[in-house]
């Protein structure tokens, strides 16, 4: 393959998934703030880079391997990059002011979480060439815009909760939540690649082992990524509700003719509640796995009391959210707990 196609395949993927959500807005703000957080995404990488030796040098002295790339994915890969994209939104796009709410949220989310990818993208294909291109093009990529949208949803309510209580915990979620799903997504490759290379000798039943790493892969991507769209279409719905403030008689809407206007749609709540139903169990599968690791001979240490902790934490945030998350949903649905409208203020 060329330089130039292979160049194409590298930055074509982003390209695709943030035109996707692009066209989700049809209010968007001009374009000039997105290719801001876009560049800026790109950066990342450099204190990243940077700052990887002495994670690594940090992260040496445990002996477990299999916890030890548990710690190396929250400490090397999920925790920087989701907190540096979070910093970008909070300290740029809010800041800038177009992010205004949660369909701005998911577009800026977008931009900043591809606009690394972009850059991680160019550098793993560079050294793996077409194959890993391909492969990356159908995970990597849209995991990153996957927590991008989830960031972004999140950073958006936050935004329109302007002072209020939910505002702290909107933008705690818009941390948390993301760099949970970002640890379950590389905890199994990782490890897989360990297993490949000779440097996790596995022991007992290993095909167990494998599936498990697998499914914990496949469930993490394809909820997070069910549920990305389904917010998507949702602030979509709701904004466009939002603006059209008369009935289809022409006559003001009554406040039940408006809760039942802003529920879920129905063809998106089944995915919404799947995609918090998964996360739920990627995180309860991510706090059974740290278990079994603190269970097994040998990993016992000081040096793993802070990853420990962290995962431990992150992994029962996961667990809560993605629970109350699909409970919202489904009691929505049956007309018991209305979504509120607290976007409108």
């Amino acid at each position: 393959m060329s330089h130039a196609a292979l160049a194409v395949t590298t930055i074509l993927p982003s390209l695709l998934f943030l035109r996707c959500f692009y066209a989700r807005d049809h209010y968007a703000s001009p374009p000039r703030g997105l290719w801001a957080t876009f560049v800026l995404g790109m950066t990342l990488f450099v204190p990243i880079l940077v700052a990887a030796p002495f994670v690594r040098e940090w992260l040496s002295g445990i002996e477990s391997p299999l916890l030890r790339q548990l710690a190396e994915s929250f400490w090397l890969a999920a925790f920087p990059e989701e907190l540096l994209k979070w910093l970008i939104l909070a300290g740029f796009s809010v800041r800038l002011g177009t992010l205004r709410g949660p369909l701005d949220g998911i577009l800026y989310g977008a931009a900043a979480s591809l606009g690394f990818a972009t850059v991680e993208n160019a550098l793993y294909v560079a050294a793996g060439g077409p194959t890993t291109a391909f492969l990356r093009a159908f995970t990597a990529v849209p995991c990153h815009a996957m927590l991008g949208v989830l960031m972004g949803y999140a950073a958006g309510r936050a935004v329109i909760a302007k002072g209020r209580f939910p505002w702290a915990a909107w933008w705690g979620g818009a941390l948390v939540v993301p760099v949970a799903m970002h640890t379950i997504y590389d905890f199994p490759l990782f490890t897989l690649g360990g297993i490949f290379e000779g440097t996790i000798v596995l022991e007992g039943d290993s095909l167990a082992l494998v599936a498990v790493l697998v499914a914990g892969f496949l469930v993490n991507l394809v909820g997070g990524l069910a549920a990305a769209f389904a917010l998507a279409n949702r602030a979509r719905e709701r904004v466009s509700l939002a603006l059209d403030t008369r009935g289809s008689t022409g006559a003001p809407r009554d406040d039940t003719e408006r809760s039942r206007e802003f529920a879920p749609p129905r063809r998106g709540a089944p995915l919404m509640a799947l995609g918090g139903i998964l996360l739920a169990g990627a995180g309860g599968w991510l706090l059974v796995s740290l278990i079994d690791f603190l269970a097994s001979p040998g990993s016992a240490g000081a040096e793993l009391a802070a990853p420990a902790i962290v995962i431990l934490l992150v992994g029962g945030a996961a667990l809560a959210y993605g629970l109350r998350f699909s409970a919202g949903v489904l009691r929505s649905r049956r007309g018991k707990s209305p979504w509120r409208e607290d976007f409108l203020a």
